[in-house]
């Protein structure tokens, strides 16, 4: 597999810049929401908290309920990869591995609870 096949997939709406309307980005969260995809829809509704407006109700859940279920599946997945990593005591080169991609995961952790810290609190 080539390395572009294994870069990380952004949704193509994330990318388009000229998304400025912040009606649409409220709408491409909701979108997102309702989809589970957690991670797109906190990317869109960062975008609106970034224009500095104050944020109504509606906006405001969409940003927890964002950031909410994005850790909690990352959450989810570092407790998997715990428990990988203790049955494979003994097994050096699998652990290892289940290590580094718990590791990984521990990085997006930090990486959204930073982004909850810099853009709500």
């Amino acid at each position: 597999m080539s390395s572009d096949q294994n870069a990380i997939i952004k949704p193509h709406w994330i990318e388009l810049r000229h998304i400025v309307a912040r009606e649409e980005l409220v709408d491409l969260s909701g979108y997102a929401n309702k989809t589970e995809r957690f991670v797109d829809m906190a990317e869109a509704i960062k975008r609106v908290v970034e224009r500095g407006d104050e944020l109504k109700p509606f906006e405001r859940d969409l940003i927890f309920g964002a950031y909410k279920k994005t850790l909690l599946a990352k959450r989810y997945s570092w407790q998997v990869l715990t428990e990988i990593i203790r049955q494979l005591e003994g097994c050096d080169k699998k652990a290892i591995a289940a290590i580094e991609y718990r590791e990984q995961v521990e990085g997006e952790i930090r990486k959204y609870s930073n982004e909850v810290i810099i853009n709500i609190i």
